[in-house]
């Protein structure tokens, strides 16, 4: 885990003796971080210029929004966006089609958490993200269920792109632990909010 505090610019850096998964480990960070804002930022990822200062603007005009998470090229929910640049140059194409608008974010259910920003409110009231779950699936939609039942809002920005691999730890792990693995964290899923509802990825909602 690594917490930076961008008003010093002091960084803290925690290597854990073992892996934790993926609540665990970014429980360790969020219990350290003194922030007004928390992201929990994946390994598989890059962000863009100025994703920081225009997450916190979303917080600024809505005081219920506990959790806000990126437009990504990589995702199995509404933050998916279809990049059109066919030469891999993504940077090229998503700092002028996200990051010189206004404003701008769409109502969610469920943000997935390879890269979210929680507020320091909603951390206080909701708690750490739930531990159970292991090495990891669900946890970012358990989270979500607390969040809503806590009557905070979600949101994923479309004026802030963060690129995603998605899958890099867990390709690591063989396709019958992972399904394993995915199939009793649903069971607890369910067993605590009833019927999960698979994600959704429509085919460009950022079609403008």
């Amino acid at each position: 885990s690594c917490i930076e505090n961008y008003n010093s610019g002091q960084t803290i850096y925690v290597r854990n003796k073992e892996n934790l998964g993926f609540a665990a480990g970014n429980n360790v960070g969020l219990k350290i971080a003194t922030g007004d804002f928390m992201v929990v930022l994946n390994n598989d990822t890059e962000v863009t210029p100025g994703w920081i200062w225009r997450s916190i603007k979303h917080f600024a005009v809505n005081p219920k929004l506990g959790l806000l998470g990126p437009s990504t090229n990589n995702c199995g929910n509404e933050a998916r966006v279809i990049l059109r640049n066919k030469d891999g140059n993504w940077l090229q194409e998503v700092i002028p089609r996200f990051g010189l608008r206004e404003l701008r974010a769409i109502p969610a259910t469920t943000v997935a958490f390879f890269c979210v920003f929680i507020s320091r409110a909603a951390l206080g009231e909701i708690g750490l993200i739930s531990e159970e779950y292991g090495r990891g699936y669900f946890e970012d939609d358990d989270y979500c269920r607390r969040v809503e039942t806590a009557k905070y809002t979600i949101g994923i920005a479309r004026d802030v792109f963060v690129h995603h691999e998605m899958g890099s730890s867990f390709n690591q792990v063989p396709s019958r632990e992972k399904q394993d693995l995915f199939n009793r964290n649903k069971q607890l899923y369910e067993a605590k909010w009833g019927e999960w509802i698979p994600h959704v990825s429509a085919s460009d909602v950022d079609a403008r």
